[in-house]
């Protein structure tokens, strides 16, 4: 008899069961889940009840108010994620071709932000393709995340050699040649891989908080201006309200000529620092300071 696996029953979420998790959110721990789009929300919250065997929204309010370890687990579930090296290839492409030659030629040296930066493969991807143009030692790259991580040096992620596979291909679409290899970057270790030490050597980590993002990033390291932000598919976890507020801490971070990567699937038009942006590539939503 064939064995059929099914994926597993999520429970449902309504608007009143989000609120009463919020208010036990923001009496225990101070966060305030407003921030987020209530869709998305909702997807995340009842993903992380069946992930871990909870039965419905009870549960885990239980669960936070008994168990310490719930509450960073439940929020490390709704952070904007990436689970893929060179996510839409084209996107990296165009950073190589059309967006470093620039930065290149206009600064001696060249600050990236990357907020939302989870579990590093966004990160890596861009130390990767800074190496292979010949600027990561001109480069420094700034990731942040509301994690309670210490600031500093990010420590180096093992991951599943079950993301090698997709990672590769996506690396083989970006280069479309064969002079290098994803492979070229990584050590197997006991069904994993890592990326090799020399790429993180210019990667450094701040806490960046979702909830006061005005307030929050303290830009150490060097970081007095910003001359690149890639945040692609971040916005749209959030409520206009705070895409909005997130898009002026960002437009006060750029340096004049700057450049702000969203990803195709975002719209920030209806900003009110929108203005301050020109398009220099539209499809891939790549915008430049004024």
């Amino acid at each position: 008899m064939e064995m059929r696996h099914f994926e597993k029953e999520l429970p449902e979420i309504g608007i009143l069961d989000l609120r009463r998790l919020n208010d036990v959110l923001v009496k225990n721990h101070g966060t305030d889940l407003g921030i987020y789009a209530p869709a998305s929300l909702k997807s995340k919250v009842s993903r992380f009840i069946a992930d871990n065997s909870l039965k419905d929204i009870d549960s885990l309010i239980y669960a936070l108010k008994n168990n310490s370890s719930c509450f960073p687990r439940l929020m490390n579930s709704i952070s904007v994620g990436c689970s893929e090296f060179y996510r839409d290839p084209t996107f990296w492409r165009v950073l190589r071709e059309e967006v470093f030659p620039v930065l290149n030629q206009n600064y001696p040296e060249i600050n990236f932000w990357l907020p939302g930066c989870a579990s590093g493969e966004e990160v890596l991807s861009l130390a990767i393709t800074l190496y292979e143009t010949g600027i990561y030692g001109k480069s420094k790259i700034l990731t942040s995340d509301n994690h309670a991580k210490l600031p500093g040096k990010p420590s180096i992620t093992e991951y599943c050699n079950t993301n090698y596979e997709v990672s590769d291909h996506n690396y083989r679409l970006y280069r479309t040649d064969d002079i290098s290899n994803f492979s070229d970057y990584i050590i197997r270790e006991h069904g994993k891989f890592v990326l090799k030490e020399f790429l993180y050597e210019n990667i450094y980590y701040e806490v960046f908080n979702n909830q006061v993002p005005e307030k929050s990033l303290r830009f150490s390291n060097g970081f007095a201006r910003t001359h690149m932000i890639i945040c692609r598919n971040y916005f749209i976890y959030f409520t206009g309200q705070h895409q909005d507020k997130l898009l002026h801490v960002f437009t006060n971070a750029l340096v004049s000529g700057g450049f702000l990567a969203i990803g195709n699937m975002e719209n920030i038009s209806f900003c009110e620092d929108f203005s301050r942006y020109t398009a220099f590539n539209a499809y891939e939503r790549i915008y430049r300071k004024k």
